[in-house]
């Protein structure tokens, strides 16, 4: 099949007309929506592109021969595929009596302007040329694209004050899938004895996809530590560097990833979807791929570990060898005054400690001192104790000691 170096892409009735002076004729130019970006479409194929030119007779004599060129480009870069001047069909197409109309498909007999060896191109870069030539797609933009009815011997040198019709036409091509689930970025928990399973889904491709036999090819990739992600997707699709998971022709938009595949171990992952059409009609942006999206398997977080409750200032009970916890003071800040502390009256409980040796130990206070029961002074032997401003201990340790004890001046007890 030859190769066709035009782009038709326009809706009725937003046009420009040229005023024609050769000939006495109008040319009305129609493309019926959804605009396919393949330009053969246009000329083999009337169910997926209808594309005509009506041509009317407004003076002329019946039979009169003529001929269709055209021209389209570019409206940023200038570049520009036009009509050889010395072009000449090999049947003109005659003209029909004075104010009818005549249409025109674009089809085998009428194509022969917008074949590549009828045509020339400039403006363009090589690159931009090559892709024109070899797969009859334009790139994407904006473009004017115009035919023109010039009698049958004539050679156009420019087309200027010719009788046709230009349109200005947008050409994209259809938009990837785009990645949905799980969203970049995400943190996927590996459990033990816990079945893998995560659903994959993506959003079908945007643009003209009429009569596309749509299929996904997905990709999933552990990246190696330090390796960017694009880099390494890019070598598992090209090369298939990395040992990638793949999944061909699949139908839906998802892929339910269960233990049946390979185990997700802990690292990072990404992965890609790569649109296709299996009747080649569809033409995709990026080659249908869509943007990666990558996501972490990590290991349960460890459980909190609650934080040990405060030491309770203990007395002991009368006869008995354990202790008990006192009803501790609401206040519970601590305070290490400046001043001397032996002598003073430390409120333990239900009791009154007087100390009699204490020393700063990191964040509270050991020593030793006496509390009273009926007049009879009690040693205690106090650690890590903490008193609030109104010197009630509230926290640490405080034990009845009767090992070594000297009984104080009889004339010390109150």
């Amino acid at each position: 099949m030859k190769r066709i170096l035009f782009y038709l892409l326009l809706v009725l009735f937003s046009f420009e007309k040229i005023t024609a002076q050769q000939l006495k004729v109008t040319a009305q130019l129609i493309i019926s929506p959804p605009f396919s970006p393949r330009v053969v479409d246009f000329v083999d194929n009337p169910n997926k592109q209808a594309a005509l030119v009506i041509i009317t007779n407004n003076g002329e004599a019946a039979n009169t021969p003529v001929k269709i060129i055209g021209q389209i480009t570019n409206r940023t870069t200038g570049g520009r595929i036009f009509t050889k001047s010395g072009y000449k069909p090999d049947v003109p197409i005659l003209l029909p009596p004075v104010g009818q109309p005549l249409q025109i498909d674009f089809g085998q007999e009428n194509r022969g302007f917008v074949d590549i060896k009828n045509t020339e191109i400039v403006g363009f870069d090589k690159a931009t040329q090559d892709q024109i030539i070899l797969s009859g797609i334009f790139p994407q933009g904006y473009y004017d694209f115009c035919v023109y009815v010039v009698p049958y011997d004539v050679n156009v040198e420019n087309f200027q004050n010719i009788t046709g019709q230009c349109q200005s036409i947008p050409l994209t091509f259809v938009e990837p899938p785009r990645l949905t689930l799980p969203a970049c970025g995400y943190k996927m928990i590996k459990r033990e004895n816990v079945p893998q399973q995560q659903v994959f889904t993506w959003s079908p491709p945007v643009g003209n996809i009429s009569g596309a036999q749509l299929r996904y090819d997905f990709y999933l990739l552990k990246v190696p530590d330090g390796q960017n992600p694009n880099d390494a997707m890019d070598n598992a699709i090209k090369f298939n560097v990395g040992n990638p998971f793949t999944e061909k022709d699949i139908v839906s938009t998802s892929l339910n990833y269960t233990q049946a595949e390979p185990e997700l171990s802990l690292g990072k992952y990404v992965w890609r979807v790569v649109a296709k059409d299996q009747r080649g009609e569809a033409v995709f942006q990026n080659d249908g791929q869509s943007q990666i999206c990558t996501f972490e398997v990590e290991a349960p977080p460890a459980l909190p570990v609650p934080p040990a409750p405060p030491r309770q200032a203990q007395v002991p009970l009368i006869g008995a060898s354990t202790c008990k916890d006192t009803e501790l003071p609401a206040d519970k800040t601590a305070i290490y005054p400046q001043e001397e502390l032996v002598g003073k009256a430390l409120k333990l409980g239900k009791f009154e400690l007087k100390v009699d040796e204490i020393s700063k130990n990191g964040n509270g206070y050991d020593g030793n001192g006496r509390v009273f029961w009926n007049s009879i002074p009690i040693k205690v032997v106090f650690t890590n104790i903490n008193f609030n401003a109104a010197y009630e201990i509230f926290s640490g340790d405080a034990q009845a000691d009767n090992t070594n004890y000297d009984f104080p001046d009889p004339k010390e007890i109150t």
